[in-house]
């Protein structure tokens, strides 16, 4: 198994239940895909380097991920990217 860090960036408006909310979601696809969560931070509201629709600050929730590939494809797909 491979280990990954992946890093979501959420609105800066988001509360924080929905923060929580969106944590506990990534910690089940990664589960239901035969992967661990090593280790979870919230890196909380950061500046961000350049504006993005109007935003200049954003929350950041940074996964340390223990698995395949596939859990990332995943992820990827459920943000769009």
């Amino acid at each position: 198994m491979n280990l990954y860090e992946h890093t979501i960036v959420v609105k800066q408006d988001t509360s924080t239940a929905q923060i929580k909310k969106l944590t506990e979601k990534y910690s089940k696809i990664v589960e239901t895909n035969d992967g661990n969560i090593v280790q979870t931070e919230n890196w909380g509201l950061l500046n961000l380097s350049y504006v993005i629709k109007k935003n200049k600050k954003a929350n950041y929730i940074h996964f340390k991920i223990k698995g395949n590939g596939k859990i990332i494809k995943k992820l990827e797909k459920d943000e769009s990217i």
